[in-house]
């Protein structure tokens, strides 16, 4: 389900790969003054840490059970606690 957050970081990461995969464009080309790889390599650090943020930021999802007060129920879904099913094969 989107959030309005989900969205903003979608959005962000969005922007963030635009800038990486410019900044590597310029990596050895004409208009490479030497320093174009560290940006680069700047760029993709960037980019990792916001999708990582992205992956291991908790989500709340709030599901309706029945239509009765306090029949409810939040579920919090973070992706770096996610434990395999020993049944599960990799």
């Amino acid at each position: 389900m989107k959030t309005a957050q989900s969205v903003k970081a979608i959005e962000e990461i969005m922007a963030q790969a635009q800038v990486y995969a410019s900044a590597w464009s310029l990596v050895g080309s004409r208009f490479d003054n030497g320093d174009e790889l560290m940006n680069a390599q700047a760029e993709k650090a960037e980019l990792r840490a916001l999708i990582e943020q992205a992956l291991l930021e908790p989500v709340f999802i709030g599901l309706d059970l029945a239509s009765g007060p306090d029949m409810s129920v939040e579920v919090l879904v973070h992706a770096g606690a996610c434990v395999p099913h020993p049944g599960d094969r990799p």
